[in-house]
């Protein structure tokens, strides 16, 4: 209830669960994981490839192997430096455009 009073007037949207039809029909400009947590393998990696997007995701075990070149990483809990790579992603399309170009499928 205190994130959607802070969301009021934004142009957020609270969504529950995605199933894969919905996800798959989504248009969205990448995958952001903000994991807080040692990430082992991570599954949403795999689910954003699959639909092509690239991601920013925080530098927690297997993200860091498995996200780049298709994305970048942040340091845990630094929503400073998430916040620099999302403005970067708006001003420059060229950067966006690169990430996206090297996502590669899942295994």
């Amino acid at each position: 209830a205190s994130l959607e009073s802070l969301a009021q007037g934004s142009a957020v949207q609270f969504r529950g669960a995605f199933r894969p039809p919905e996800l798959a029909a989504l248009r969205a400009d990448l995958a952001v994981l903000p994991s807080l947590c040692h990430e082992s393998y991570s599954f949403v990696v795999d689910e954003a490839r699959a639909l092509g997007w690239p991601m920013l995701a925080t530098r927690a075990g297997a993200l860091e192997e498995r996200v780049p070149p298709g994305g970048e990483l942040f340091a845990r809990g630094s929503a400073e430096e998430l916040a620099r790579l999302l403005d970067a992603a708006i001003d420059e399309p060229e950067r966006l455009a690169r990430w996206r170009a090297a996502v590669r499928p899942p295994e």
